[in-house]
């Protein structure tokens, strides 16, 4: 109906058949009640469409949390076998971490290559029948894996019956197939143990005597071995003692007794720190082995004397370790108790021997600088002869004038005697033979006094000396006549070595420092012929020299008085030209550690 019959129809209200009009502005109304409850019905009808799609929602949302939360790998696949959604078990069993990777590709692209021929050939059968239950396919993970799944599925159609999707179950039975094989493998290779194990049995009553036999002669060996283990035990020339957790000695041998000169009946149930020590001292022993059972330290020996019945006392170490029982629990000591007595003597007297032997080394050296210092002498000793004379003349005329003349000269005698005493005080402490005192001094104070010694020497020879000292050295504690003697044997082998350049290029260097808070370190530098290819290690051997008038015990003694005192001494050459010999010493209380 067109527009103009449209407005007829409205304009002309006697040609309504139906009703119409009446009956729109009836229901059109707002006052009208039918207006009001298709209203109701409507909101009614509204309210309702939202809660189900609420509720619906909701179920899809729990649903989709199960789904991506759930144990096992899901798929759906789409009528060509393509992948149309995988939960993430799905994609942490196959090593993906994003479902865009898989989402849309061919599910055999995730078989190994094997399998997606089988795949592909019962696809069509399994979207036949409608469901699968249990097909095992081998899938290759995103690392190069494999794996084997077991795939239950079943298919989704629409309300007509045509096909929509499948959805697929994936397990993997990797490990259950793993197992499977193993237990037949051990099921198998159990039978054959059984067979074995028959016919093992069967023999079994002919060799059990022989068994026993052998048993038997084992058991006559071991009589044997342990007697000849208490053979050797009881004649070892080394104490041997067993102590139980409680410090009480279990077990001593001969050499024990023999040492301490106790009886068998004395040592057994002592306590381990009543066998050593004196008579009147024995806390040191008892606190030491006391914590060694209490505290159980790294095992250390332990130096210490025995003082027998008779009175006799002998200096022992004691090397033990911890005797544990069968749950590792320290159930006592086992010691090695060793006479040292006689060792100790031979070492105090090659300790003499390396004394006097460095005595000889001083006096030798003082010889050949001796001339130096008879002319250094010579000078103070000149002007106190001179200035004695002038004293004499102005005595015999005795004016107030040469008052102030005259104190003076006698200043100048009383200074220039002071120093001659001083050197010929130095020369006398150097060379005599005293008891090694040890004391702490710097190495800075000592290389100015070996200097002092040796510079006539160097004056004479025209030998250049440089002093690079620290000035602020950590003390350290010494026997000051001895590495007095060091530098001076290595100051005197620096001059010696410089003779062989021209003069105004001998020179002699000597370097102070402190490496590190526990050592401090002095080199002395030459710029002399140097060591070349020779090995340095060959200079500090007693008796090797490359002068035909020395000893060759200078550098070798030297060494010996360094390691004495914990330190190093050794030489190396120069970039350039020369040789420097390095030693270090430790600070009080530290060690240099060995060689740096």
């Amino acid at each position: 109906m067109g527009e103009t019959d449209r407005t007829k129809s409205n304009d002309s209200p006697d040609i309504d058949p139906l009703g119409q009009a009446s009956w729109w502005a009836r229901f059109s109304d707002p006052t009208s009640p039918s207006f009001n409850e298709i209203q109701n019905l409507v909101d009614t009808l509204q309210d309702q469409h939202r809660r189900a799609i609420h509720l619906l929602r909701e179920s899809e949302a729990r649903f989709r949390v199960l789904y991506e939360q759930a144990p096992l790998g899901y798929q759906s696949l789409d009528a060509t076998g393509c992948l149309l959604d995988v939960n993430q078990a799905w994609l942490d069993l196959l090593g993906y971490s994003d479902k865009r990777d898989v989402v849309g590709r061919w599910f055999g692209d995730f078989l190994a290559p094997g399998q997606q021929a089988l795949f592909r050939e019962r696809f069509p059968r399994f979207k036949e029948v409608g469901e699968v239950r249990g097909t095992e396919f081998t899938m290759v993970c995103k690392n190069s894996t494999s794996l084997l799944v077991a795939i239950d599925g079943k298919i989704a159609r629409d309300d007509t019956g045509c096909f929509q999707r499948t959805h697929c179950i994936l397990h993997d039975v990797t490990e259950c197939r793993r197992t499977e094989e193993e237990l037949r493998q051990a099921r198998h290779a159990l039978e054959e143990r059984v067979e074995q194990r028959t016919a093992e049995l069967s023999s079994a009553n002919q060799e059990l005597r022989k068994e026993i036999d052998r048993r038997n002669a084992v058991e006559a060996e071991l009589r044997e071995e342990k007697e000849r283990y208490r053979t050797l035990v009881e004649t070892i020339p080394h104490g041997i003692q067993e102590v139980d957790a409680e410090g009480t000695v279990t077990f001593a041998n001969s050499a024990c007794r023999r040492i301490s000169g106790r009886s068998a009946q004395e040592f057994l149930g002592a306590r381990i720190w009543e066998v050593f020590g004196s008579e009147d001292d024995r806390v040191k022993p008892a606190a030491y082995f006391r914590a060694v059972l209490a505290d159980q330290p790294c095992p250390t020996p332990y130096f210490g004397c025995v003082c027998t019945q008779q009175g006799e006392q002998s200096v022992v170490r004691v090397d033990w370790d911890y005797k544990r029982d069968h749950s590792g629990r320290v159930a006592g000591l086992v010691a090695v108790v060793t006479d040292i007595s006689q060792q100790r003597h031979a070492e105090e007297q090659a300790q003499r021997r390396l004394d006097q032997l460095a005595h000889v080394d001083r006096l030798v050296t003082m010889g050949q600088v001796v001339s130096g210092l008879a002319h250094e002498l010579n000078q103070p000793l000149s002007a106190i002869a001179n200035y004695a004379r002038a004293c004499r003349h102005m005595l015999a005329d005795l004016e107030q004038a040469n008052s102030r003349e005259m104190l003076d000269a006698a200043e100048q005698i009383a200074e220039q005697a002071h120093r001659a005493g001083a050197i010929v005080q130095h020369l006398r402490g150097f060379v005599r033979r005293a008891d090694s005192h040890r004391q702490a001094i710097s190495l800075d104070d000592l290389a100015r006094e070996a200097a002092s010694l040796l510079e006539v020497e160097m004056r004479l020879h025209d030998v250049e000396l440089e002093l690079a000292l620290h000035g602020s050295l950590p003390e350290v504690k010494v026997d000051r006549i001895q590495i007095e003697q060091v530098f001076i044997n290595l100051m005197h082998n620096a001059v010696e070595a410089t003779l062989s350049v021209p003069k105004g290029h001998r020179r002699v260097t000597i370097r102070t420092s402190a490496p590190d808070p526990n050592a401090v370190e002095v080199a002395v530098e030459d710029t002399g012929r140097g060591i070349g290819d020779q090995n340095s290690e060959q200079w500090f051997q007693p008796f090797y020299t490359t002068r035909a008038e020395g000893l060759g015990l200078g550098l070798a003694i030297s060494r010996s008085i360094v390691e004495s005192h914990g330190g190093w001494l050794k030489a190396v050459p120069n970039a350039d030209r020369g040789t420097t010999c390095r030693f270090a010493l430790p600070v009080q209380g530290h060690s240099t550690g060995g060689q740096a």
